[in-house]
């Protein structure tokens, strides 16, 4: 079962066959306890959403799914939406918690525990950025800057939540060079609940 897509996209393989090359965010043997007599499906665990490569060759009616990046677990993958349907390099996507926090109000609050960017040419981790011991976010957003001058030339952001003092900050982060250093913080008056999806509205399209 996949919730969310990477991207995909056309080209040849080695053989000169057509195919389409798909990333996508996989739960195979998907168990969603969606009465919640459980909490915390999607901690980070087998059960939890793993990043597959799909591929269908177009020419010999093969398909193929093999699980990369093993060692995570997380959803919403997002890349520069100008690169939809066409090869990319960089995708960006939250990883979830790996432990319950000890405290009960953590335990309610937990939810991605960090943001992660990917090289899909290579098929590895270039770098992860964690929110902190007692914080968590919701899906982290990817915007790229004015004129930019490659594809992860960009910033990601998200609303961050910290449950032991109770504070929610707006934060960016630079999407080129993953520094855990944000580019921006904004506190807020009140508390903004983990976000389920995000999006970035340039100033201009408000008006």
């Amino acid at each position: 079962m996949v919730f969310h897509y990477v991207n995909a996209w056309e080209e040849k393989n080695e053989a000169g066959d057509d195919i389409i090359k798909c990333y996508g965010c996989s739960t195979p043997g998907a168990d969603f306890n969606l009465d919640f007599t459980e909490e915390h499906t999607f901690l980070k665990g087998p059960q939890a959403p793993h990043v597959h490569r799909f591929i269908f060759n177009l020419t010999t009616g093969a398909c193929e799914m093999t699980p990369i990046f093993d060692d995570f677990a997380g959803e919403f993958p997002i890349i520069d939406w100008d690169c939809i349907g066409y090869k990319n390099k960089y995708c960006y996507m939250s990883e979830f918690q790996t432990t319950l926090p000890d405290d009960r109000h953590g335990q309610l609050s937990m939810y991605f525990e960090a943001v992660c960017k990917f090289d899909l040419e290579t098929e590895k981790l270039v770098k992860r950025i964690k929110f902190g011991a007692t914080k968590a976010a919701g899906e982290v957003f990817f915007h790229k800057r004015e004129n930019p001058q490659s594809e992860d030339d960009g910033y990601l952001m998200s609303f961050v939540y910290d449950w032991e003092t109770k504070t929610s900050e707006f934060v960016m982060w630079d999407a080129l060079s993953m520094s855990e250093e944000p580019v921006f913080v904004a506190p807020t008056k009140i508390r903004v609940p983990n976000g389920f999806h995000s999006i970035f509205v340039p100033e201009a399209e408000l008006e």
